[in-house]
């Protein structure tokens, strides 16, 4: 029986029940009560043959946290964070409890679902056969297995109060855990489940600075306790949870459960690994970033088990290094360097076996390229890339043997690459004239998954300027997904062998026979290789002539289809103009009189892009393209739209966007710096990636500055231009006729920089208007803007007058006033215009001034401190225009205000930090964590909405005090709450009194200046 708590977790944590948090909660009488509980597990037969998960395995975990957890973290951890670990250690595994009466109530829980998916083979047929062979404890096996999987959500529901059966365990619990407070308790909840879930990686469910009352002591890096109890779990492998009198006593059954025990039976101790010096001593003062297993598997009975272990550590591994990463990204990004995660591997050298060999034999594989295929990247799920695959193969080997043919100043081969579909054999045949493969390309490269020729160093000392399109020798691979008969014949330009290889399967057996020359089909007979795939009857190939254009579209030579011997079919075009010529002239996009396609090269780099005549406009715009409005011309013919490399598609995006922005399409031929991703469904993002979107990027600019010399020359005005630009400009980052389409640009910072070189930005200074780019804006120390009903009539006036007087000069000789000072004045500014925002990208707003005489706003931007905070506002379906609130800074003033809560701009609404609402704000938003926490940001967001809202004019100014709340509730609180998360609803809550924001806004006059309220 556990008189005293003895761990030092502990004991730090037993420091907690000082805060109100924890008021009444005595950590000593939650360890006695839940070695209680867990004394349960194992009993009515439930896991009577798996290692133990009983008060001994939370002793050996916590003795795990004091090595694992570093000195310097265990000096800055608050006594919060070592309570929600000491408790999330306690109850991880209560899950696993099972109650004779929930077993017997096994019907209303979701278990029939499980056993249904057992049936239905979902698990396989050897665990359904291993299941029914177990007769009458089929179910006790069966919901045991349930209750394992899903004993983490169990004990979160359970901590959390939500019930699923075991009403009175789950009770118990929940009395044990009374006195925390409510947020802890969930938080603790949530903790307990991720040590079998993969998103620690979430900052917002994993806040690292979770505070649950002023106090220092309260704070707790929930990420990093997370991590913790995931390690210390996954650790505790070493013989104490497997004592051989309950071994005997079980005799497990299971080979899962008897290789369980018995690979933990042979670990003796798990501890980190001594650190050595330069010369070999042990350092005792360096901290150690691995962690050393010593176990001892003394029979050959317990091979299996020693193999298992080596699995299970290899999985640790591979957790270890997750957590790493996880550590490392949050101490750069939430700025918790002082929580210290070290591990990185594992030390398996004191692993000894005895009567059996520890080497482990593995197959032989191109490691670097292998980790290129696994790391982050799904492969083929596409049948259809077996095209692609063989015929770039092909082209490879054809610019290759061109450019041997060029070294040995020979007459070119002009290369060709035939596809011959069988439909009635399901003969799959590629031939092509390139190069062939010897005997050493096929035995090192060929056979060899994850081993290119062409990245080989032989090769590419030889060729260093070739650029091919296979990089990672894994297209043969795709063949087994529409074939397991392959038959290669091939004959190598280098030396004349012929050779004829046969696969059977994937396994690797293969059949390879020499060939005389006669014995070669025509087109190879002086060089080249014919592929042909014997299709299994699964595999579709009706859409061959579609799939095979959607891949092949810019080939380096020759390439036709040929289907059941009918005339054969050309594959792809000779650039990507011509392929958009060949789209527009089947007349989709209507007449193609007013159409004209433009294409750019630069350093390899094709781009053709459509543009389309504007009779009204007189101007050339981009056309625009979503693919759900061409579903019919797609299945007729690939659109001409995407990403090409080496003339084979990698993606159907447009270039330099994530999606669907317009018609265009890009080719990269002879390349260096453009590299594919290994399944060559996107461009490798690297320094290369880079300056490939900066070229793409720089055409689209050019696009726009050869539009702007055309106003010019038709003598637009200065006014007309900006705000064509703008328009033009809009098209690229999504929005279009003032709404925002679904259009992600690849890289925006990259757009950004180059298209902060346009000139096309209405800019005043000393009374001379002009043209100027947003780089040159952001060289001002101090940029200035007005904003009235008749600064926006007199934009108008200029727009349509050919006159070159400036905004200022217009508007003063009107008013005979100084109305506006023309100094460093950004004209006719818009909150969504691209060049805009790059031009106020460093600046912050300096100055709000309301002439209410002048009906006129002012403001200016300079460099330095932030003064307002910008709060993205949740706007109702239909009512408000409100985009932005900006909340005063110590007291920052908007000049001229009076009784109004703010001013509307174009910008947004800057607060009156005089008003008691303002006030109100400023008070309550010390209690959002809205830079570190997501959910509190847009909890925050939420408050501010409900706030500033222009439904509350409505209100304050037409309705009763009396109808107010009814009001509020209707118009404003239900439009915006349903915006947003139930879990982000209860934060809000939590800080806010309904009663009181109700009732503040209802005595208060919420009264906005509006310069829109002036039209009618």
């Amino acid at each position: 029986m556990i008189e005293q708590l003895r761990s030092n977790a502990e004991l730090n944590a037993e420091k907690a029940e000082n805060l109100r948090t924890f008021s009444g909660l005595k950590l000593l009488h939650i360890k006695k009560q839940v070695e209680k509980l867990l004394s349960h597990i194992g009993d009515y037969g439930f896991f009577i043959e798996y290692t133990k998960h009983d008060i001994s395995h939370i002793e050996e975990m916590l003795k795990i946290v004091e090595w694992l957890i570093p000195g310097q973290t265990q000096d800055v951890m608050t006594p919060a964070e070592w309570m929600m670990l000491v408790l999330s250690i306690y109850f991880h595994d209560m899950g696993m409890l099972i109650t004779k009466d929930e077993f017997d109530n096994r019907g209303a829980s979701d278990f029939s679902d499980y056993k249904k998916d057992v049936y239905n083979l979902k698990y396989g047929r050897d665990y359904l056969q291993k299941t029914q062979s177990l007769g009458e404890k089929e179910d006790v096996f069966l919901y045991q297995e349930y209750v394992r999987k899903n004993h983490a959500k169990r004990i979160r529901m359970w901590i959390s109060g939500e019930l699923e059966g075991n009403a009175e365990l789950v009770g118990e619990i929940q009395k044990l855990l009374s006195p925390l407070d409510d947020l802890f308790r969930q938080d603790l909840a949530m903790i307990c489940e991720s040590h079998h879930l993969n998103n620690l990686r979430d900052y917002s469910v994993y806040d690292t600075n979770r505070c649950y009352e002023s106090a220092d002591e309260s704070k707790v890096n929930l990420q990093y306790v997370a991590v913790m109890l995931r390690t210390a779990d996954l650790l505790h492998i070493t013989m104490d949870r497997t004592p051989v009198i309950e071994y005997n006593a079980f005799c497990p059954t299971d080979p899962i459960s008897i290789l369980e025990w018995q690979k933990q039976k042979a670990v003796r101790a798990v501890r980190p690994m001594e650190m050595r010096d330069d010369d070999g001593n042990v350092d005792k003062d360096r901290q150690s970033d691995k962690i050393s297993i010593t176990a001892h598997f003394e029979t050959v009975n317990q091979a299996e088990a020693f193999f298992a272990l080596m699995d299970y550590l290899r999985y640790v591994k591979q957790e270890l290094k997750y957590c790493y990463e996880i550590v490392q990204d949050a101490a750069k990004r939430e700025g918790t360097s002082d929580y210290v995660f070290p591990w990185k591997d594992i030390d398996d050298s004191k692993i000894f076996t005895k009567k059996f060999s520890k080497k482990l034999l593995s197959f032989e594989l191109d490691q670097n390229s292998i980790l290129q295929l696994l790391v982050g990247n799904t492969l083929y799920n596409d049948s259809s890339v077996v095209l692609r695959e063989l015929v770039q193969n092909g082209l490879d080997a054809i610019k290759l043997q061109n450019e041997i043919e060029r070294d040995d100043k020979k007459e070119l081969t002009q290369g060709k690459i035939i596809v011959n579909w069988d439909s009635s054999k399901r003969i799959l045949t590629f031939e092509d004239n390139g190069t062939g493969m010897t005997i050493d390309d096929i035995e090192n490269y060929l056979l060899k998954v994850g081993r290119s020729k062409y990245s080989s160093s032989n090769f590419k000392e030889k060729y260093p300027d070739f650029v091919s399109i296979s990089r990672f020798g894994i297209g043969i691979l795709t063949c087994f997904l529409v074939a397991n008969d392959i038959e290669i014949m091939t004959c190598s330009s280098e030396n004349s062998e012929s050779n004829r290889i046969v696969f059977r399967n994937v396994d690797g057996r293969y059949l390879l026979k020499s060939l005389e020359k006669q014995e070669l089909p025509k087109h190879i007979a002086e060089h080249g290789t014919v592929i042909k795939l014997h299709l299994r009857d699964n595999a579709d190939m009706q859409n061959i002539e579609h799939n095979i254009k959607k891949w092949i579209v810019f080939p380096y030579c020759e390439v036709v289809l040929i289907k059941d011997n009918e005339i054969p079919i050309k594959i792809g075009y000779s650039s990507p103009k011509a392929a958009l010529e060949e789209y527009i002239s089947h007349e989709v996009l209507g007449k193609s009189d007013d159409i004209i396609i433009k294409q750019e090269e630069i350093e390899g780099i094709t781009i053709a892009y459509v543009m389309k005549y504007k009779e009204y406009f007189q101007e050339y715009s981009l056309v625009s393209y979503s693919r759900r409005n061409y579903m019919a011309e797609e299945e007729h013919m690939p659109i001409p739209i995407g990403v090409c490399f080496e003339g084979i598609r990698v993606s159907s995006n447009t270039p330099g966007y994530c999606g669907d922005a317009f018609l265009a399409i890009m080719n990269s031929c002879g390349s260096n710096f453009v590299k594919t991703d290994v399944v060559r469904s996107s461009i490798e993002d690297n320094e290369g990636k880079d300056k490939l979107l900066r070229i793409i990027y720089g055409v689209y600019k050019k696009y726009v500055e050869e539009q702007i010399e055309t106003f010019k020359k038709k003598g637009r005005s200065m006014s007309w231009i900006a705000y064509e630009t703008k328009f033009l400009i809009r098209q690229m980052v999504g929005l279009q006729n003032g709404r925002m389409r679904e259009v992600r640009i690849e890289k925006e910072e990259l757009m950004s920089e180059v298209f902060g070189g346009i000139n096309a930005i209405l800019f005043e200074n000393e009374n001379e208007r002009k043209l100027v780019s947003a780089n040159t804006l952001q060289k001002c120390k101090t940029i200035n803007m007005s904003e009235s009903n008749m600064i926006d009539a007199a934009e108008h006036l200029l727009k349509e007058a050919k006159s070159s007087i400036s905004l200022s000069g217009l508007v003063n000789t009107i008013t005979n006033e100084q109305t506006i000072k023309g100094e460093n004045l950004l004209c006719d500014y818009e909150p969504n215009s691209l060049l805009h925002t790059i031009a106020l990208k460093r600046k912050h707003i300096k100055k709000v001034v309301l002439n209410k005489d002048e009906r006129k706003i002012d403001l200016s931007f300079e460099e330095g401190e932030e003064r307002w905070i910008k709060v993205a506002l949740i706007k109702d379906k239909s009512y408000d225009d409100y985009e932005y609130a900006f909340i005063p800074i110590n007291g920052e003033k908007v000049h001229g205000i009076g009784i109004e809560l703010g001013v509307k701009t174009r910008l947004g609404v800057f607060l009156n930090s005089n008003h008691e609402v303002t006030k109100y704000l400023c008070e309550k938003m010390s209690m959002f964590d809205y830079k570190n926490s997501n959910t509190d940001m847009y909890a925050f967001r939420l408050f501010v909405s409900l706030v500033v809202n222009k439904q509350n004019t409505y209100i304050s100014r037409d309705i009763s005090l009396d109808s107010f709340e009814k009001y509020f509730q209707n118009r404003i609180e239900h439009e915006i709450l349903d915006r947003v998360s139930e879990d982000i609803k209860e934060v809000f809550w939590e800080k806010i009194d309904r009663n009181e924001l109700i009732s503040l806004l209802k005595n208060q006059k919420i009264v906005v200046y509006d310069l829109k309220d002036w039209l009618r």
